[in-house]
């Protein structure tokens, strides 16, 4: 569940990665601002709202928040900014740790529980492997909810 819940996350980052490559593609097209940085401009939006905020209001050594450019082409930045606002939704990573360790999945070494508290009954299965069409899919679906009274469609 919390897989599927990443996965706007983490589209994001590669369409701002893709962004970033093909920015040069787009310069002096009519235009050409609303392609090369329309995920950007949408994250950049997000993070100096929420992000940036909330570090100014618990900042105690009057330091300025880091706040985004949506010219940035610092592929890092955007990265720590997708993982700040993902920060809000998820209260832990753990469902990551068998995407990036698959091998746990063949069993637990007696240690590596002890030392993280992660069990053989807490690991169920790996991420499900999508296509591309699965993604805009799904994501469509996301950008196409709809609330009917209580309950959404």
């Amino acid at each position: 569940m919390e897989a599927a819940a990443f996965l706007p996350f983490a589209f994001l980052q590669m369409r701002i990665e893709e962004e970033i490559e093909d920015e040069m593609n787009w310069a002096g097209q009519e235009d050409g601002d609303d392609f090369i940085y329309f995920y950007r401009r949408l994250v950049e939006n997000v993070y100096n709202t929420l992000i940036s905020r909330s570090q100014q209001a618990i900042d105690d050594e009057g330091e300025e928040p880091f706040y985004l450019d949506w010219h940035s082409t610092n592929a890092s930045d955007w990265e720590d900014a997708i993982d700040c606002l993902a920060d809000f939704i998820f209260y832990d990573r753990d469902w990551q740790v068998t995407s990036l360790h698959p091998q746990l999945l063949d069993g637990l070494d007696k240690d590596f529980s002890e030392q993280t508290g992660i069990f053989e009954d807490y690991i169920s299965n790996r991420l499900p492997k999508v296509s591309s069409e699965q993604v805009a899919t799904a994501l469509s679906e996301i950008q196409h909810w709809q609330q009917d009274g209580n309950d959404f469609v």
